[in-house]
């Protein structure tokens, strides 16, 4: 029974286009205007459907090209990292350990003890493992001093474990001092690769994390606040250019630049 009216279906089918065809063959065939005039505008319409079909297709698909582009355009490397505000390298920092699956948090802004971010992670027994991690954005190498205090952190508070993230290298004596001890370093170079491991949704999360707007400008390290490019009237300073807080007078933290490193940023007068 169950073929019978499959067979029957199609059968009905066939016979619905056939007679479709045959209908449009006589439409064609007869001499009548009317009849003639309906079948070139039938036709004339799905030509114009057709048309502006492939328009709009060829449109959403230059647009997902353009997006692919662009998406693809930024992308994080070590002149990246260079040129980014100590800020952003921390968060891009931050978001590694959490597609690690760290529970990674920011230690509060201004005077933190020479730790940046707490890492937390379940270890054996239920236990919380906590790691203390010191980033730093320098473009000259890292010392064995900012090391040691860091190591002196851990010792203080009992954290067996430690990291410390560096844009930039580290001298011979800070790698000696790290040796038998459960202190990393890290350079921006090995960051970069193991991101580079990462899924592609992760390390696309990353990236726009830490390239979004403005990642150049630095941010004052007591307000967390982008800062602005000021001019100094002060007699011997006079006409000497730095990095000032948007909250200056309350505020007075600065960052001393080269003049070879100021671009278009608008000098400010105070």
């Amino acid at each position: 029974m169950a073929r019978r009216r499959r067979k029957r279906k199609n059968e009905s089918g066939f016979e619905i286009i056939l007679g479709l065809i045959l209908f449009f063959v006589l439409i064609s065939s007869s001499g009548t205007k009317i009849f003639r005039t309906l079948l070139t505008s039938f036709f004339t319409g799905l030509a114009y459907i057709a048309v502006f079909a492939a328009i709009g297709f060829s449109a959403i698909w230059l647009l997902k090209k353009v997006l692919q582009k662009q998406g693809s355009a930024q992308k994080l490397t070590l002149v990246v990292l260079q040129k980014m505000d100590w800020r952003r390298y921390e968060i891009v920092c931050l978001e590694y350990f959490k597609a690690k699956g760290y529970k990674a948090e920011f230690t509060k802004t201004g005077a933190d003890g020479g730790i940046d971010i707490i890492l937390k992670k379940s270890g054996n027994a239920d236990k919380e493992l906590v790691t203390y991690v010191q980033c730093k954005a320098w473009s000259q190498r890292v010392d064995v001093k900012p090391v040691r205090e860091l190591y002196g952190v851990m010792a203080a508070d009992n954290i067996k474990h430690g990291l410390f993230m560096s844009v930039s290298d580290f001298t011979a004596d800070a790698e000696k001092f790290a040796e038998g001890k459960e202190l990393k370093l890290i350079t921006g170079s090995k960051l970069l690769k193991s991101i580079a491991l990462l899924p592609k949704e992760q390390q696309e999360k990353i990236t726009k994390a830490g390239m979004q707007g403005d990642y150049k400008t630095p941010s004052c390290a007591s307000c967390d606040v982008k800062m602005v490019l000021r001019t100094s009237n002060k007699a011997g300073n006079l006409g000497s250019q730095f990095w000032g807080c948007k909250n200056f007078p309350r505020c007075k933290f600065i960052l001393k630049i080269k003049a070879s490193a100021i671009t278009k940023p608008k000098p400010r007068y105070f």
